[in-house]
C-alpha cells in the first residue's frame, strides 16, 4: 500500500507488537492523531480487540510514524477486552466524595485542576480509542496523596485508591492494580517511564502546558507553601519554569497535542529571556494578589 510506505509497519499478536515490511491486504478501522497511528484490520484471524468500544476479531496492524515506539505494544494493551469489562464508577461518588478533598490542597491543586486533568484524560482518551473509564479514575484521584504527602504524593494517591472501600467493592483486583500504577506514574518529576497507556494519558494531562496556567499555578503554589513577596516568588517561579519546563528540564510529555507543543516552544522562550518572564510574572502576580 503505497500510502503508507514512509510509515513504520507492525503486526498486532496477542497484545505483542512486532516489526514488519509489508502490510497485508486490511483497512483503516481506527486513527490516533496523538499516536500518530492507524490501525488496520483484515477478518482473517484469532485476536479480539476492543477499539474505542468496538469489538473485532481478526488480524490486526499499525501503520505509525510516533518516534516513541516503546508506547505502541502499551497502547495496544490499552485495547485488551478485560479492560473494557468493568462496572462504571458511580460519577455522584467522584463528584461528592473525591473531588471535594481537593478544595483543601493548595492554589495549585484545587478542585478546577482535577476537573481539567478529568476533562484532558477523556479527550486523550477518545483520540487513542481506549477505555475513558479508567481515565476517568486515574484522573480523579491522581492527586489525593497531597492529604498526606507533596513529596510521595503519587505514591500515597495510589495507596489511599487501593485501600478505598468502594473501590474494592466495584473493581476487579486486576484493574485496581493497573490504576495505581498509572496513578504512581503521572508525576512529573518521576525517572521511570509510565507502565501502561493510561499512565501516559493522565500523567500527560497533568502537565497542562499553557503558559499562564502553569505560570499561575506555581505562584498559588508558592504563595501556599512560602511567602508573598514579589521577588521571592519571582526568582522561585522562574527557577521553577527553567528546571522543569525549558529545553533542558525535566518534564516528560509522551503524546503532545499541536497545541501542547506550540506551549512548550512559549514556555521554552519564558525560560529562556528572563525579562520577558518578569513582565509576564508581573501581570499574572498582580491579578492573584490584588
Amino acid at each position: 500500500m503505497e500510502e503508507y510506505r514512509n510509515k513504520r509497519l507492525y503486526k498486532i499478536y496477542e497484545n505483542k507488537v512486532s516489526q514488519i515490511e509489508t502490510l497485508p491486504e486490511s483497512r483503516t478501522i481506527f486513527k490516533s492523531e496523538r499516536a500518530q497511528t492507524e490501525i488496520l484490520y483484515s477478518e482473517s484471524g484469532d485476536t479480539t480487540l476492543i477499539i474505542a468500544g468496538e469489538e473485532y476479531k481478526g488480524s490486526f496492524y499499525l501503520a505509525s510514524e510516533l518516534l516513541e515506539e516503546w508506547i505502541l505494544p502499551l497502547l495496544v494493551e490499552g485495547y485488551s477486552p478485560s479492560l473494557w469489562n468493568l462496572s462504571p464508577i458511580d460519577s455522584s461518588y467522584i463528584n461528592e466524595r473525591i473531588l471535594p478533598m481537593y478544595d483543601n490542597f493548595d492554589g495549585a491543586h484545587q478542585r478546577d485542576h482535577a476537573i481539567s486533568v478529568i476533562d484532558a484524560s477523556l479527550a486523550a482518551a477518545k483520540d487513542l480509542g481506549v477505555n475513558p473509564e479508567i481515565c476517568y479514575i486515574v484522573a480523579a484521584f491522581h492527586d489525593i496523596g497531597l492529604t498526606i504527602s507533596r513529596e510521595f504524593h503519587h505514591t500515597e494517591s495510589a495507596r489511599l485508591f487501593r485501600e478505598n472501600e468502594y473501590i474494592k467493592s466495584l473493581l476487579s483486583d486486576q484493574i485496581i492494580n493497573l490504576i495505581a500504577q498509572a496513578i504512581e506514574d503521572h508525576r512529573a518529576s518521576s525517572k521511570n517511564l509510565p507502565r501502561s497507556i493510561f499512565g501516559i494519558i493522565v500523567a500527560d494531562s497533568d502537565r497542562l502546558l499553557e503558559p499562564r496556567t502553569v505560570v499561575s499555578r506555581t505562584i498559588k503554589f508558592g504563595i501556599a507553601r512560602y511567602s508573598s513577596s514579589f521577588d521571592m516568588q519571582l526568582e522561585r517561579c522562574y527557577d521553577h519554569i527553567s528546571k522543569k519546563y525549558s529545553r533542558e528540564g525535566y518534564l516528560k510529555y509522551y503524546l503532545p497535542t499541536i497545541q501542547d507543543i506550540n506551549n512548550r516552544e512559549k514556555l521554552y522562550k519564558l525560560a529562556e529571556d528572563k525579562k520577558a518572564f518578569s513582565k509576564f510574572f508581573d501581570e499574572i502576580y498582580q491579578e492573584i494578589v490584588k
